[in-house]
């Protein structure tokens, strides 16, 4: 068995309502996390995976492996325990990224989509620049179908980003709130 199909059945079975060994599953899933290579096993599965389930579960794991790396960032300014050469192997996977956004089906699967890109998006911005994410908001706003969509992922890059963007924020809400309320 694969690798990729062995992590499959863990999420799996993590979606059994009568698994027995919860925490041992879990242990395995976390010890695989430990791998840095594993996000990008874990976002393939999280993108092209057919049970909804196994994404999500894929997607939980990823945005923690993700968040881990992320805090570990944020304590960089104290004491530095990673520096920008150990993380550039997550640069590639900025439009991926957003392309799993747009092309996942599922709403609820988007939002944790755009957690994701939050905690991708606090780690690449510490090491590099990520200009293309305000552009992509900004776009997906536009599309009446991913408004929501975009608000959410708005709401979750909001503070990721610099002060001169954070500015450049606010007309689409202003836009939007103007015209919910013009067409009332």
């Amino acid at each position: 068995m694969s690798e990729e199909e062995h992590l499959i059945q863990m999420f799996i079975a993590l979606n059994d309502p009568n698994i027995q060994d919860l925490s041992e599953i879990t242990s395995q899933i976390l010890e695989f996390l430990d791998n840095p290579e594993s996000i990008f096993l874990l976002l393939q599965i999280s993108s092209s995976h057919n049970d909804r389930r196994v994404r999500h579960a894929a997607m939980v794991f990823s945005r923690k492996y993700l968040m881990s790396i992320s805090k570990q960032v944020s304590l960089k300014v104290s004491e530095p325990s990673l520096e920008a050469g150990q993380l550039e192997y997550l640069l590639p996977l900025k439009e991926g990224l957003l392309n799993m956004l747009i092309e996942e089906p599922e709403i609820a699967l988007k939002i944790s989509i755009c957690d994701i890109i939050e905690s991708y998006a606090e780690i690449i911005i510490s090491i590099s620049t990520w200009p293309e994410i305000s552009h992509f908001a900004m776009n997906l706003i536009q599309d009446p179908n991913q408004t929501l969509i975009a608000l959410h992922l708005l709401l979750r890059i909001y503070m990721t980003i610099s002060e001169d963007e954070k500015k450049a924020f606010f007309l689409p809400y202003a836009e939007l709130s103007l015209n919910s309320l013009l067409s009332e």
